[in-house]
């Protein structure tokens, strides 16, 4: 065999390891370009009237097979919060960063739930989850660019670390705030 040769057997594994890690990278270039243009105010909202909890309801249909597939069971409750002046896409990007990690990180037969309620003004969306939690020296720093719990860091595969700084953004571009 030449040197540097790849095997003809090898040529699947490989592919899918470039593939995985193509995809990756390209995940994290978005969030990271994204992230910037949130950061530095330079993208649109387009807010309209929304019926939040039928708004939720879609995203928790489409996060209902990723769950299954994870074997993972997942729940979704809603309180009635009536409409809000929300810009749609960017509450269903809140709520897929938000339930991204849940899913990713709650062991085989755990729950996760999505849970809308509101009162005095406020609406929250929260999410509860059987995973391993967060510690509560990292609680603070959960919502900054690129943090990974310590705890969790050698165990992390895939994901960019971004997604819960692109939460805090979104919430404060459209009035909220992110919390732990």
């Amino acid at each position: 065999m030449d040197v540097g040769a790849i095997a003809a057997d090898d040529l699947p594994r490989i592919a899918s390891v470039l593939h995985q890690q193509t995809t990756r990278l390209t995940r994290l270039v978005d969030d990271l370009g994204q992230l910037a243009r949130l950061e530095a105010r330079e993208f649109t909202l387009t807010p309209e009237p929304v019926e939040l909890a039928a708004h939720l309801r879609e995203q928790a249909e489409a996060i209902t097979p990723v769950a299954e597939t994870a074997r993972i069971r997942f729940a979704a409750e809603f309180g009635d919060v009536g409409s809000g002046l929300v810009d749609p896409d960017r509450v269903g990007q809140i709520v897929g960063n938000l339930l991204d990690n849940p899913i990713r990180w709650t062991p085989e037969g755990g729950a996760v739930t999505l849970r809308l309620t509101g009162g005095n003004g406020v609406v929250r969306i929260a999410v509860f989850d059987t995973g391993p939690g967060i510690e509560v020296a990292d609680l603070p720093h959960i919502f900054d660019r690129a943090y990974t719990t310590a705890r969790l860091r050698p165990l992390r595969d895939h994901g960019s670390g971004l997604g819960l700084a692109i939460v805090r953004e979104l919430a404060s571009a459209m009035g909220g705030t992110a919390v732990a």
